[in-house]
């Protein structure tokens, strides 16, 4: 049922994702493009993979996937401080295991809306304050994996890079796990649709979801009256 007639092939939305991450089980790849990168193509400020470099001039020539700025200067500094700890040392000793998944970067898409509820509380919360992250029913399925899970952020996102965040560590990690949606041509990359996240499912859907880069579209497969 829709509030006016809409007729087949409409555009019905067109959304930007909230945040951009790696997947809980990524292989180290650029913290940008999110594309694998050379043993060697580091952030000359936190060492974290990188494609290329954070400098102003970079993005300035649109150099590659500088000008995304998904790795910004908020997350480089919180990474450049948990490598210098002794519990993030073995976390970047693991970014050289190109063909293991690295545990960092399970937290990286929660320390991205970390920083977007740190920015602006307000705006987080009326964005995806009413997406679900079920985070009790992930408790009681599998109680180990959640606990190893809750360790790993706390361990990582206060303990490591020293944040002070009085919230829910995994609320943040469960919107991901719940809404986050795989990138076409980005194996390693999820994105979070607020909206797109709220939209029903069906087995007979009268849309069809076209995916572009960095946008997502929802057109009407049939007319909805």
């Amino acid at each position: 049922m829709a509030s006016e007639n809409i007729e087949a092939g409409e555009l019905l939305l067109r959304e930007d994702p909230c945040v951009v991450c790696p997947n809980i089980k990524s292989l180290p790849v650029c913290l940008n493009c999110l594309k694998a990168v050379a043993d060697d193509s580091r952030c000359a400020k936190c060492s974290a993979p990188l494609c290329c470099s954070l400098e102003e001039n970079a993005r300035q020539r649109g150099e590659g996937c500088a000008t995304l700025r998904r790795h910004d200067e908020e997350e480089c500094a919180a990474l450049a401080v948990a490598f210098s700890t002794a519990k993030g040392a073995s976390l970047k000793q693991s970014l050289s295991k190109r063909l293991q998944p690295c545990p960092l970067y399970s937290c990286i898409g929660p320390l991205r809306l970390l920083m977007h509820h740190q920015r602006d509380p307000e705006a987080f919360e009326d964005v995806l304050g009413r997406l679900l992250d079920h985070s009790d029913l992930r408790r009681a399925k599998d109680p180990r994996g959640f606990a190893l899970s809750h360790a790993l952020l706390n361990g990582v996102l206060r303990g490591a890079c020293r944040l002070d965040f009085k919230g829910d560590l995994e609320r943040l990690s469960g919107l991901l796990r719940i809404n986050g949606v795989k990138l076409d041509g980005v194996p390693a990359g999820i994105g979070l649709y607020p909206t797109f996240s709220l939209l029903n499912h069906s087995c007979l859907p009268n849309t069809r979801t076209k995916k572009l880069p960095g946008t997502r579209d929802v057109i009407s497969h049939s007319a909805i009256y």
